[in-house]
């Protein structure tokens, strides 16, 4: 399934092809939500340090996830973050930042989505149908996180 998301000052929104549950992400402090149509929160993704992210679910569901770090960064830079490595219940993911910020989705390390155009107003990503719109604005949430993680501080 295609989706794409709208960005806005304090939230974005998720819409696919079909009609879908509306989901928005809102970012508050180290913690992001995941919200529904009437206000729920579905998932929260909170950092716990730097590079490990906890999520909690609504019904239970629960996962972390570890960011990992490429190689070396030019002088004044942080490291590009290179992949998330998420487990959700018995489901292992894997997100990898591609050099042109366009982000690989794998599930047992095999390819199953790409999500493309993150630094535009309208990023864009397909996912197999089988893959749900709450779990497709959590990937959309860590790749997210992932690309703002080497955002160089300015004081």
């Amino acid at each position: 399934m295609n989706w794409s998301v709208s960005k806005g000052l304090f939230k974005s929104t998720l819409h696919g092809t079909t009609p879908a549950m509306g989901l928005s992400i809102y970012h508050k402090g180290r913690s992001y939500f995941i919200v529904d149509d009437s206000r729920k929160t579905v998932f929260t993704v909170t950092a716990q340090s730097d590079y490990q992210y906890i999520i909690e679910g609504d019904g239970g569901k629960s996962g972390k996830a570890e960011l990992l770090l490429a190689g070396k960064a030019p002088v004044f830079l942080p490291p590009r973050a290179a992949w998330f490595n998420v487990e959700l219940g018995n489901s292992r993911y894997k997100l990898k930042q591609c050099e042109n910020r366009d982000f690989i989705v794998c599930s047992e390390d095999e390819e199953i989505g790409l999500l493309t155009n993150m630094l535009q107003i309208k990023p864009r990503f397909s996912l197999p149908d089988n893959v749900g719109a709450v779990l497709a604005a959590l990937l959309y949430t860590l790749a997210l996180i992932m690309l703002h993680e080497d955002d160089a501080e300015v004081l």
